[in-house]
């Protein structure tokens, strides 16, 4: 459609999210794409570029925002005072590096495939659901205070760029302590063993999820001998010393 177009900012536009949809993909060589105060209908944005490197959404009347495989989206902003604002999903975006999202009224949050050095601002008084898929290294400073729920999928590789006393776990207390302010979180990660943390280790550093009321742990692998499931234990009791229940369960 517009094959060289670089910049698309549109402002105060009625269009229909299908007509939006196709006029994005259409530019297929778009990096920055703006939206400010424009309205959908039906109230859906949805994007789906490859191309695009920034994208910024700043009070549009859409209850959801869906962006699929935006491999080179590097930066996102969203901006909404608005409550028919309820939703919004970031998916494989893989090089998505800087994230800031500030919504009165957003109900559910979902981040899957990030860069593994994400640096997230994310203000949400009214979020009730986040799921996260991403890394460890990932800075996520989340301000959610009714937060219920947030699930969140560790991605393994990273572990082993660790080096140094202690390896990984100083990063991965930090990483969880981010997400302290959910009430009930479901954590899954390839090895049980990442989530050991040493003792010495606990003894010198506050546990990262003190307000958890329930844990529950999904695995790829289980504890097989009785000192591992020990361990375990030990840990994540550290981890949500306050939590009501721990429930580890072994997903294969």
């Amino acid at each position: 459609m517009f094959p060289s177009l670089k910049t698309l900012s549109l402002k105060t536009v009625q269009v229909s999210g299908q007509a939006l949809f196709y006029l994005i993909l259409g530019c297929t060589s778009v990096e920055h794409l703006s939206l400010t105060s424009c309205s959908f209908d039906p109230p859906l944005l949805h994007v789906l570029s490859s191309s695009l490197k920034t994208l910024e959404v700043e009070n549009c009347y859409a209850q959801h925002i869906q962006v699929d495989e935006a491999m080179n989206l590097e930066s996102f902003t969203c901006v909404s005072k608005l409550s028919l604002f309820l939703g919004m999903v970031l998916n494989k975006s893989f090089k998505l590096s800087y994230v800031k999202i500030r919504a009165q009224h957003l109900k559910y949050l979902g981040v899957f495939g990030c860069h593994d050095t994400l640096k997230a601002r994310i203000n949400t008084p009214s979020l009730g659901h986040f799921d996260f898929q991403g890394y460890i290294k990932s800075r996520v400073y989340l301000s959610a205070p009714h937060l219920l729920m947030a699930r969140i999928i560790i991605e393994d590789k990273q572990f082993s760029t660790f080096n140094g006393p202690w390896k990984h776990f100083s990063t991965l207390r930090d990483f969880l302590e981010s997400f302290g302010c959910s009430k009930n979180i479901t954590l899954s990660i390839h090895d049980f063993k990442a989530l050991i943390f040493p003792e010495n280790f606990r003894r010198a550093f506050y546990p990262p999820l003190l307000g958890l009321k329930n844990l529950v742990l999904s695995t790829a692998n289980f504890p097989s001998v009785q000192i591992e499931s020990s361990s375990l234990k030990e840990s994540l009791a550290w981890m949500s010393s306050s939590a009501v229940e721990l429930i580890p369960i072994s997903v294969l």
